[in-house]
């Protein structure tokens, strides 16, 4: 009887299993994953993107009622000298804004660079669009404002028109570009 005892005693001894490190080391992983989670939502920026673009809003000064008096009022205003650049699966275009709205019908005030075996000639764009801007800046006194929209077809993937902005702001006269849309 006594050696039955002992038997029982090593037999439940040897199925026990040891069950805290186990809980302790997944909680641990758990706790590091969602943590980890939590950081990188935190510590996540406000803009995305591998180049800034702005999106033009209707420049209407909001006055604040509290105590603080502050008025917004707009840094640029976009006019129809602004330059302009469109770039289709053809070709860009670019020119002034007046030429792609109140003058859209006339052939001379746009410029035109098409694409060689389907990519863009970035560089050619940034010569041509240098030489138009200082040209227009000495002749017709045009001040230079350093501002550009860009308005790319709805066919562009979002890579080349992160390219082409990335190449755009390069230039010494382009220091901001806006986005515009509605281009079919």
């Amino acid at each position: 009887m006594m050696y039955q005892s002992r038997i029982s005693r090593t037999k439940k001894r040897s199925f026990e299993v040891n069950w805290e490190w186990s809980i302790v080391l997944c909680g641990y992983f758990s706790l590091v994953v969602v943590l980890t989670f939590a950081l990188r939502t935190v510590l996540m920026p406000g803009s995305y993107g591998a180049v800034s673009l702005e999106i033009p809003v209707l420049s209407h000064g909001i006055l604040d009622v509290g105590m603080h008096r502050f008025r917004e009022e707009p840094r640029n205003y976009l006019a129809k000298t602004t330059p302009m650049v469109v770039l289709t699966s053809k070709a860009f275009y670019f020119g002034s804004m007046g030429a792609f709205s109140e003058d859209y019908a006339d052939k001379d005030n746009k410029f035109v660079i098409p694409h060689q075996d389907g990519a863009p000639l970035l560089g050619q764009l940034i010569d041509s669009m240098e030489r138009w801007i200082n040209n227009r800046s000495k002749v017709e006194n045009i001040p230079i404002d350093k501002i550009l929209v860009f308005v790319p077809s709805g066919d562009i993937p979002v890579s080349i028109v992160t390219q082409v902005v990335f190449e755009l702001k390069k230039s010494p006269l382009i220091g901001r570009v806006v986005m515009g849309s509605g281009l079919k």
